[in-house]
Formats: C-alpha cells, sequence, structure tokens
C-alpha cells in the first residue's frame, strides 16, 4: 500500500540498529555520525530515517552514508508491505490489516496502532455510515 503521491520526511539519518535505543548502547565511534556508518558497515544495519518515534526504511542506501547523523528531508513515497488484510464481521467496510514487520516483531496491539496512524496519515476517508 503507497501513501498517495510524494511526500517529505524530516528526520536524522541513522542505523536501524540504533534508532530507537540511540547510539549509547553500541557507541561505535565518537560521534553518531561515525556510529551509524560504522553499524552499517560492520554489524550489517540498514541507514534508516529517524523522523521523532518513527523509523522509516530508505529504498537507497548508498547515498544516506554522506547524511550519517545529520537532520535532513527525504521526499518520496512511503510504501507500506501489507502482510495481511481481511474484513471484519462488523461489515465490509471494516479492514483488519497488519503490516509484514509488524506481524513479525510486534504483539496484537501495536500493529493496529501503527496502521491506524498510517492510514490517519494517509488521510483516507471514512465511509459515513448507513
Amino acid at each position: 500500500m503507497a501513501a498517495p503521491g510524494k511526500q517529505t520526511f524530516a528526520g536524522v539519518i541513522t542505523d536501524h540498529m540504533c534508532a530507537e535505543t540511540g547510539h549509547a548502547a553500541m557507541r561505535m565511534g565518537p560521534t553518531d555520525a561515525e556510529c551509524t556508518i560504522a553499524c552499517v558497515q560492520s554489524h550489517g544495519a540498514s541507514y534508516v530515517l529517524l523522523a521523532g518515534k518513527t523509523v522509516y526504511t530508505l529504498s537507497n542506501q548508498q547515498l544516506p552514508e554522506k547524511f550519517a547523523g545529520a537532520k535532513v528531508a527525504v521526499t518520496g513515497t512511503l510504501d507500506v508491505p501489507i502482510g495481511r488484510l481481511r474484513k471484519l464481521r462488523m461489515g465490509g467496510e471494516y479492514l483488519s490489516a497488519f503490516t509484514v514487520g509488524d506481524q513479525l516483531l510486534w504483539g496484537a496491539a501495536e500493529p493496529l496502532r501503527r496502521m491506524l496512524g498510517i492510514l490517519l496519515k494517509a488521510r483516507i476517508p471514512a465511509r459515513a455510515a448507513a
């Protein structure tokens, strides 16, 4: 599922291993930038954009190295792989959606919270009740 059109996301370029807990735990270099690059090169981490508490995986993994640790604005489309989408018994207009990562990593409440956040950000209009 892709959000409509290109969007701009602002945040800091970091690696997925340190994105949520910060660099202090691994501290692979004296600066956040050096830690990010070391985690990617030595530990197989991926470059991500950390926007507040939201972590976005970047499709281009070569370009971010020169911006590691820096605040940036990234323009592009947001693609969310849906792992499971099903209609609920409440009616055909109600759907249950779980992203692939949600199914693998989180419990039942967290994927729902994340999907609702994605849908709200995408501004998908709700259908009027009959």
